[in-house]
């Protein structure tokens, strides 16, 4: 449970230095409930007050829509909205930046259907033989996305969940075609913008012009090519604000690395430093606890984090292991019904994905225990093993389409390539014999053999299941089968 704080208290010295900081580089490490958002809303009225600072010439980055949203209402709450003050994430400055500054104003963003749609027609087009083409898909997006946000080009990266020469291709392709329809992704918009601005000084200078202060939050989540444009927005004034915890980096999967922090000390030699040691949020238990099982990371800034909140029995902290997930959950309900109805309201439940809160979550509607979750909870037959299985379920039931087929047909693989599927319905006699005739002459006739064999045997076995006993259930509710053995 989050508690409210600095209503009513004063800011800490800490605090105090962060916030009536003048001018040039400053680096703020905020640990955990340590009041960071009250330190950044407060450092902004003190630039506009004491420093004289231009509301306008003011801008605040974060990494989500909400922080940013957070961030503005609580200093419009404290400003009584007089300041004009720009608040936003990166990827929406920086699409501001190239709207405003390139020749090219209709800036058209590609969703992530739309890619998914290029790569898989990619994939079609150039006949590249993969497993699976949802999976590679997935696998591609990824490492395109890892490569943008690192900053480094296509001859020099070395992707890590495919072949190297199967990912360029692919990656020139998409970008051949996304060149021509004048189109750019998500990722490409931190690119465009340092490149705009690396390669036109002039432009740079403008936008060094009219923003004098730049304050970041959450700045352990910064990415390379993020970092890189924040350089050249600050190169000529040095005032960058950087508020982070090394120990709390999350965006490891889009390239951003906690060790940023250390670089920044080092780009800017004469950066100050403060850290907000004072924890506004958890008793002294869990401050303690925390702070044992944190102090394992490698390469991280040291940190004494210190409880404000006076320790007491609800805090305490109980380390419990299990056999399985399904003990663990029954435990926790166990747990939530010996509570009152009152207590039950302020106790929150964490876990490290959605599967694992789905699973609880059914747990709970079972026992009759009210409760609130912001996601959707996922069905384990909206998986796509589930998925795959159901499919191949009714392809044995005599549902023989294309659509269908493709599914399953290469898992495992088989080496079946969507264009040897003409027709609507797939007729595995016919297929066979594409797949005898496409074997290379250095292609053993036994390997051709065992495809063939694979294929017949999902049929026979899925037909074999369905006799002994498989019973339709309402799709809408499960889109599933099941299966009597």
């Amino acid at each position: 449970m989050i508690h409210k704080h600095h209503n009513s208290q004063q800011a800490s010295p800490a605090q105090e230095r962060a916030i009536h900081h003048g001018e040039g580089p400053m680096l703020v490490l905020a640990g955990p409930g340590s009041g960071k958002t009250y330190t950044v809303t407060h450092r902004i009225k003190a630039l506009i007050e004491e420093h004289h600072a231009e509301p306008s010439g003011i801008l605040v980055i974060t990494f989500t829509k909400a922080a940013a949203q957070e961030m503005k209402e609580r200093f419009a709450a404290l400003t009584d909205n007089r300041y004009p003050v720009r608040f936003g994430t990166f990827h929406a400055f920086f699409y501001h930046i190239l709207q405003q500054s390139s020749c090219q104003r209709d800036l058209r963003i590609l969703s992530e259907t739309q890619k998914r749609t290029y790569i898989r027609e990619i994939i079609h087009r150039h006949k590249i033989p993969v497993a699976s083409t949802e999976e590679f898909t997935g696998l591609f997006l990824r490492e395109l996305s890892s490569m943008k946000n690192r900053g480094e080009n296509l001859t020099d990266y070395e992707p890590s969940r495919c072949d190297r020469q199967l990912f360029q291709t692919v990656c020139r392709a998409y970008e051949t075609r996304k060149e021509a329809e004048q189109r750019m992704d998500f990722d490409d918009i931190l690119y465009q913008c340092f490149r705009l601005l690396s390669d036109n000084p002039q432009i740079c200078r403008q936008w060094q012009q009219k923003f004098a202060y730049l304050l970041l939050d959450e700045f352990q989540d910064i990415n390379e090519i993020q970092y890189a444009i924040v350089r050249l927005l600050t190169q000529s004034h040095q005032n960058l604000f950087a508020v982070g915890d090394d120990d709390q980096s999350v965006y490891g999967f889009r390239g951003a690395r906690a060790d940023m922090m250390k670089r920044l000390l080092r780009d800017y030699p004469d950066c100050q430093q403060v850290m907000l040691a004072d924890n506004y949020r958890s008793t002294a238990a869990i401050v303690q606890a925390a702070g044992k099982v944190i102090a394992q990371n490698q390469n991280r800034m040291a940190k004494t984090i210190r409880a404000v909140r006076s320790s007491d029995a609800t805090g305490c902290v109980q380390i419990r292991a299990f056999q399985d997930k399904e003990a663990e959950n029954r435990f926790l309900r166990e747990e939530l019904q010996r509570l009152s109805a009152a207590a039950q309201k302020e106790t929150a439940v964490i876990f490290r994905t959605n599967r694992e809160m789905s699973a609880f979550a059914q747990g709970m509607l079972q026992a009759g225990l009210p409760f609130v979750m912001k996601e959707k909870p996922q069905s384990i037959f909206r998986h796509f093993i589930a998925e795959e299985l159901t499919a191949c379920l009714e392809f044995a039931k005599g549902e023989h389409s294309r659509a269908l087929f493709y599914r399953f047909m290469n898992h495992p693989y088989r080496g079946i390539r969507r264009d040897m599927l003409t027709e609507r319905n797939v007729d595995l006699t016919q297929l066979a014999g594409k797949l005898q005739r496409g074997a290379d002459q250095g292609f053993a006739y036994r390997q051709v053999q065992m495809r063939l064999c694979s294929i017949s045997a999902v049929e026979w076995g899925m037909k074999r299941i369905c006799a002994s006993g498989c019973r339709r259930i309402n799709r809408k509710r499960t889109s599933s089968y099941c299966v009597n053995y």
